[in-house]
């Protein structure tokens, strides 16, 4: 099995660095990476409401935003 493409490349790791310094953050609301942020931040609140912080919050953050956004 060639794992090659997924394999880390340095060139797309230096352009994608150099595309983000040049754009920067998208600035509508409704980009992904904008709304995968709010859900974070609203989910850690959340948690953090009910006491689920340190090691147990940080995981169930992960786990549900994995949830959220991975499975369809």
């Amino acid at each position: 099995m060639d794992l090659s493409p997924v394999l880390p490349n340095a060139g797309l790791l230096l352009l994608a660095v150099a595309l983000d310094v040049l754009f920067g953050d998208p600035v509508y609301r409704w980009h992904p990476i904008r709304l995968l942020g709010a859900l974070l931040v609203w989910t850690e609140k959340c948690l953090r409401g009910v006491g689920a912080d340190g090691r147990l919050g940080g995981s169930m953050l992960f786990a549900a935003l994995v949830v959220s956004w991975c499975v369809p």
